[in-house]
């Protein structure tokens, strides 16, 4: 969480942003309260901000962590399950948990076109978070392949090396000074345009 502390210069418009949380972190009483504190002196709002959490980090302990989501919830965070479908897949925290977003984990997404089981596990997925109205994210897209396949199958967002690779802080700030001229690298949709 220390590196979210990194202060949004003024001039630059933030993008909404994701930040990956431990189980380590979400099991701390102060986690919603330090969290907010770090975000809001970052220049950020937590409606700005993704809360994204492994399966692994859900399990650790589900009724904690179903208690510290729903005060992230209400602090106006959003969460999102990532790697879906490498870890426990207990479809009980996609039940349970305030969840806004399932993330299709890259193994799943670099092996769909030449895979016809994996093919019909994406499927699902996407099946399953639309019939529970959660938006959905491809991770690890590397190829134009992969993403024309997402955007059939209607997953909404996409992300990998295909649309940028990381990029140290400096780097990150100038593609955020020219982010309203141009569609962001960080977070690319994977729907057709109208």
């Amino acid at each position: 969480m220390k590196a979210v502390a990194a202060r949004r210069p003024s001039h630059v418009e933030s993008p909404h942003v994701a930040i990956n949380i431990s189980g380590h972190d979400l099991g701390k009483d102060d986690f919603v309260g330090t969290l907010e504190k770090i975000i809001v002196a970052g220049g950020h709002a937590p409606g700005s901000v993704t809360l994204e959490l492994t399966e692994t980090a859900l399990v650790r302990s589900p009724s904690e962590a179903a208690t510290r989501l729903h005060e992230a919830r209400q602090s106006g965070f959003r969460v999102a399950v990532d790697d879906f479908g490498t870890g426990y897949s207990s479809l009980n925290y996609v039940r349970t948990l305030p969840i806004d977003s399932l993330k299709v984990d890259r193994t799943f997404v670099q092996s769909m076109a030449d895979c016809k089981t994996t093919h019909s596990i994406v499927v699902s997925m996407l099946n399953l978070a639309k019939s529970l109205r959660l938006k959905t994210v491809g991770e690890g897209i590397e190829t134009t392949e992969q993403r024309a396949i997402l955007q059939n199958l209607g997953c909404e967002f996409g992300q990998g090396y295909l649309f940028g690779r990381p990029l140290p802080l400096e780097q990150t700030l100038a593609l955020m000074r020219t982010w309203r001229a141009a569609t962001p690298v960080a977070a690319v949709t994977c729907a057709p345009a109208a």
